[in-house]
């Protein structure tokens, strides 16, 4: 198994091995959706690519596990266990104990040739956020998904496009 270097990643993006595309990304302190997905690496989050990993960012929609009710207002096309941030200022607060799935704001497109493993990042872990750990298979064409529990005693407040894990190819 070899673990690809930024350059390589790059490469295989060129290539059209590895496609990696964002829907969101700050703009003047505003959220700003684009129509169509925008190339990473033309985008503003280029900076999220680095060494030989990919910062996965958390996009707007959160799924929540529990018994928790999401207010009709902050619901996302009507479901009842999904928040969209967008209606509440791109944050949310996990409680602790509470088990969230969040989306990721990139969408990933391998075509056989690499695989990919998700990892958290140390910095939520020392606040007791724990991301579990996925394997990504090398057909995958999706947005990623996280499983996000706070295992502390306080709360923690996240945000649309915040650094979220890692993904090495």
């Amino acid at each position: 198994v070899i673990m690809l270097t930024d350059e390589r990643i790059k490469k295989a993006i060129e290539e059209k091995e590895i496609e990696i595309v964002i829907s969101f990304q700050w703009k003047d302190n505003q959220l700003v959706q684009f129509e169509t997905a925008q190339p990473l690496l033309n985008s503003a989050l280029q900076g999220n690519l680095y060494s030989d990993r990919l910062k996965l960012t958390m996009g707007p929609i959160v799924k929540v596990l529990s018994s928790k009710p999401v207010s009709p207002k902050y619901r996302y096309k009507g479901t009842s266990d999904c928040f969209d941030l967008r209606k509440s200022d791109n944050k949310y607060v996990i409680n602790p104990g509470e088990s969230i799935i969040l989306l990721t704001n990139e969408k990933i497109r391998l075509n056989g040739k690499y695989v990919c493993l998700i990892l958290p990042r140390i910095s939520l872990s020392d606040v007791g956020l724990v991301v579990s750990t996925a394997y990504v298979d090398p057909y995958y064409e999706g947005l990623m998904r996280l499983h996000l529990i706070n295992l502390s005693d306080n709360p923690y407040e996240i945000k649309t496009l915040e650094p979220i894990a890692q993904c090495f190819f």
